[in-house]
């Protein structure tokens, strides 16, 4: 009698059918073990990787989350923050390495957003920073100095960049945009490359946002006020709720 043997050659796997599994993955880990599957799995991973460069897309994975570190410095300044992982929660031996003097906001496609403040000379510099990054890992943004809504609040506190988040991955293309929440009434401004100052989005209803995102679908920012009104932005266009 014949028997039949359950085993399979995993590396034989078709590649569309491999394709189609990594799109579905969300936790880091699992795409980083993905392409050490086997020669024939890393290949695909490669491929994929390739192709988002190409496209200048990026894929959105399980994100971690930045928390103080296990052991402080001697002389109480902080330098670096760990990393919370969501899908094992655990803590993550690698540690991102920031400036103690900056407030940081996070952002997105791994890009933090630092804010520092001089207090003496009224000086609110921003910088983009990508801690996972060896080279070109920081982007230096207009300062906050000439923001009308800044200095009309006298806003020397670091809530006057509330949030920012980009359009696209700075790393893989040129045409991002920057927007962010700015002062207590919770203003919009935005910054594209080659712009020197930040550039304010001067609407009545466009007040007191508390969030914002980018929806790579529509190409449109989203917004929402502290009464829950949703508002969609289109840089070329105009807003509309």
């Amino acid at each position: 009698m014949e028997r039949f043997s359950l085993k399979r050659d995993w590396s034989e796997i078709p590649g569309h059918l491999l394709a189609n599994v990594l799109e579905r993955l969300i936790v880091a880990d699992d795409y980083v073990k993905f392409g050490a599957v086997c020669v024939s799995w890393r290949t695909v991973f490669a491929e994929e990787l390739g192709m988002m460069k190409m496209k200048k897309k990026h894929r959105h994975l399980l994100p971690f989350l930045l928390i103080p570190p296990h052991k402080e410095e001697k002389d109480g300044n902080t330098k670096s923050r760990s990393l919370y992982n969501l899908s094992n929660r655990r803590v993550c031996d690698f540690e991102v390495q920031l400036p103690h003097s900056k407030w940081c906001r996070g952002s997105c496609f791994g890009w933090l957003v630092n804010l520092e403040i001089d207090y003496y000379s009224n000086h609110y510099s921003v910088q983009l920073q990508n801690p996972f990054l060896s080279n070109n890992h920081t982007i230096d943004l207009p300062p906050l100095d000439n923001f009308e809504v800044i200095n009309e609040q006298l806003a020397k506190q670091p809530l006057c960049l509330k949030k920012a988040v980009l359009s696209a991955n700075p790393t893989l293309a040129d045409d991002y945009v920057v927007m962010a929440i700015m002062g207590d009434f919770g203003r919009l401004a935005f910054f594209k490359p080659g712009n020197k100052d930040w550039i304010p989005i001067d609407s009545n209803q466009l007040v007191h946002i508390t969030d914002i995102l980018y929806f790579s679908k529509t190409q449109k920012f989203y917004a929402v006020d502290d009464l829950g009104a949703v508002f969609a932005i289109d840089l070329q266009g105009e807003d509309e709720e």
